[in-house]
C-alpha cells in the first residue's frame, strides 16, 4: 500500500510539473486558485463518512452503507448549491471576477463527489485498501496521460479546471464499477444522528484546517499578485506532496489499526505510542529535508522561472511536517470516537491567519508571512498533544514533553536559518542531531518493526531462492 500510495503521490505531483512548464507563472497563480476552492469542497464534502464507515461496529451493514450513501448524496446536493451561489463573491475575493463561470463549474465536482459509492471505503475495515487504491491511481493516471494536450490547446489556467474535474469523474466512475454491493438510498434516521454525532466536529475540524492549511495561500491571493501566488503555489504544492502522502497512509493504515484495540486499552495505549513516534521522526525528517535540499529541489524541478520562490521551502518544510506529526494524535481521537475536541486544536493556527494579514497587509513580505505561520504550526502541535493526553491517560507525561520539545527544537533550528543563512549548515546539524537522539529513544517503535522487518527479509530472502532455482 505504501508504494500505491507513493506512486499516486508522484504522479499527481507530475502532473503539477507538466502544468508549470507549460503554462505562465501568472497563469499558475491563477490556477492555483481553484486548486484552493476545489481543496475547500473536498474538505465540506468529506463529512468525514468514509472515516465513519470504517470506524462504527455496523459499518459493515448493507443497511448501513446504503444510509451513508443517501447522507453523502444529500450533502454533494447542498454543496453544489452553495457553490454556485458563492461563485461570485468567490472570484472577487481573488480578484478575478472575469472567472465566475470557473468558480461555479467548480460545483460540478461536489455534485459528482456524492456519487462516490462508500462500498469501497467499507472494504478497508478488513484493511482491503486494493480498490481504494485502484480508484484514486487510475483517476490520477487518466489527468497525467491528458494534462499534456490540455495545456496545449489551452495554453491558461483553465487547464487546471479541466484537470480537476477529470479526476473526480474517473474517481466517482470507478467507484461505482469497483464496489461489491449495489448502489443504494435508505433513510435511516437513527444512522444520520450517529452519523452527525460522529462527523460534524470533524466537518467543524475540517473547515478549520482548511483555514489552516490554505489560509496562506488565501492571504497571498489576495494580498500580493498573480505572479507571487504562482510562486508560492508552487512551492506549496512542493512542500505539500510529501505531507499528504504519508498523511494518507497514516489515516488509511492507523486508523483500522487503532480501532481494533478499542476494547484493549493498554494495548490501544501502546501501539498509540508507537505511531505516535513513528510520526513525529517522519515530521522532523521532512522539516529537514526541506531545509537541506528543499531550495535546489524547488528549483530543479520548476525551472529558472519559478526561481524566486525557492526561499520558501525552508519554513513550507516546517508547516508541513509538524501536519505529519499531528497525524497521532487526531488519528487516535478518530479511532476511539472522541472528536469533539478536534476542532479547538487548530485554535492556534487560525488565530496566527489574522496576525499574519496584519503583518502582509502593512508591508510584510512573503517570509513574514511564513514566519508566523511556522509559530501558528508549532502552537497547533503543542494543542494536539494536550489533546492526545487527555483522551489517553496511559501514557506519561514524560513521553509528551519528549515529543514536544523535539519538535520545537527542530522547527526552532529551521526557523533560524531564514534570519542566519550564515549558520545554515551548522542550525541545520543540530536538528539532524535532535532527530537522531531522539530515533535512538524510540524503543517501542523499533522493537514493533523489528520483526516486521525480519519477515520482509526472510520473505525477500525466499523470493530471491526461488527466482534463482
Amino acid at each position: 500500500m505504501v508504494g500505491s500510495r507513493a506512486t499516486i503521490a508522484v504522479l499527481r505531483f507530475m502532473r503539477t510539473i507538466v502544468i508549470t512548464q507549460l503554462i505562465s507563472v501568472e497563469e499558475y497563480g491563477i490556477a492555483t486558485t481553484f486548486v484552493i476552492v476545489v481543496s475547500f469542497v473536498g474538505l465540506v464534502s468529506d463529512l468525514a463518512l468514509e472515516r465513519f464507515v470504517v470506524q462504527d461496529r455496523q459499518g459493515d451493514r448493507p443497511k448501513f452503507i446504503a444510509a451513508v450513501q443517501l447522507i453523502s448524496l444529500l450533502r454533494a446536493g447542498a454543496l453544489t448549491f452553495l457553490m454556485v451561489l458563492i461563485a461570485g463573491d468567490v472570484a472577487l475575493f481573488f480578484d478575478h471576477p472575469e472567472l465566475t463561470w470557473a468558480y461555479q463549474t467548480i460545483a460540478i465536482i461536489a455534485g459528482m463527489r456524492g456519487f462516490i459509492h462508500m462500498d469501497v471505503y467499507r472494504q478497508q475495515r478488513s484493511l482491503r485498501f486494493g480498490k481504494t487504491i485502484a480508484m484514486e491511481f487510475a483517476s490520477v493516471v487518466s489527468c497525467l496521460i491528458v494534462v499534456w494536450p490540455l495545456a496545449v490547446w489551452l495554453g491558461d489556467a483553465r487547464v487546471m479546471l479541466a484537470i480537476l474535474i477529470t479526476e473526480q469523474a474517473v474517481a466517482t466512475l470507478l467507484s461505482l464499477i469497483l464496489a461489491e454491493r449495489r448502489f443504494r438510498l435508505r433513510w435511516d434516521r437513527t444512522v444520520l444522528k450517529r452519523a452527525l454525532r460522529f462527523s460534524l466536529p470533524l466537518l467543524v475540524s475540517s473547515l478549520f484546517g482548511f483555514a489552516a492549511m490554505q489560509g496562506d495561500r488565501m492571504i497571498v491571493a489576495n494580498q500580493f499578485t498573480a505572479y507571487e501566488l504562482g510562486l508560492f503555489g508552487a512551492a506549496f504544492t512542493l512542500a505539500m506532496t510529501p505531507s499528504s502522502f504519508v498523511a494518507s497512509i497514516a489515516r488509511s493504515l492507523f486508523l483500522p489499526l487503532l480501532a481494533a484495540q478499542q476494547t484493549n486499552p493498554p494495548a490501544l495505549a501502546e501501539l498509540n505510542k508507537i505511531i505516535t513516534q513513528a510520526l513525529v521522526i517522519g515530521g522532523m525528517i521532512t522539516m529537514l529535508g526541506f531545509s537541506i535540499l528543499g531550495p535546489v529541489v524547488y528549483v530543479f524541478v520548476f525551472g529558472d522561472k519559478f526561481a524566486e520562490g525557492a526561499p520558501y521551502m525552508p519554513l513550507l518544510g516546517v508547516m508541513f511536517a509538524i501536519l505529519i506529526a499531528r497525524e497521532a494524535p487526531y488519528s487516535f481521537a478518530i479511532a476511539i470516537g472522541q472528536t469533539g475536541a478536534l476542532p479547538f486544536t487548530v485554535l492556534a493556527r487560525l488565530i496566527s491567519l489574522p496576525i499574519a494579514f496584519w503583518v502582509v497587509s502593512r508591508g510584510g513580505d512573503m517570509m513574514d508571512l511564513l514566519t508566523v505561520g511556522v509559530f501558528g504550526e508549532v502552537a497547533t502541535f503543542l494543542v494536539a498533544t494536550v489533546l492526545l493526553k487527555r483522551i489517553s491517560p496511559l501514557q506519561t507525561i514524560g513521553f509528551f514533553l519528549a515529543i514536544n520539545a523535539v519538535i520545537v527544537a527542530v522547527a526552532g533550528c529551521i526557523l533560524a536559518t531564514a534570519y542566519l543563512p550564515e549558520h545554515r549548515m551548522l542550525l541545520n546539524g543540530v536538528g539532524v542531531l535532535i532527530c537522531i537522539g531522539y530515533m535512538a529513544a524510540s524503543r517501542e517503535l523499533f522493537a514493533w518493526l523489528t520483526p516486521i522487518a525480519v519477515k520482509a527479509g526472510q520473505a525477500a530472502a525466499s523470493r530471491l531462492r526461488g527466482a534463482r532455482a
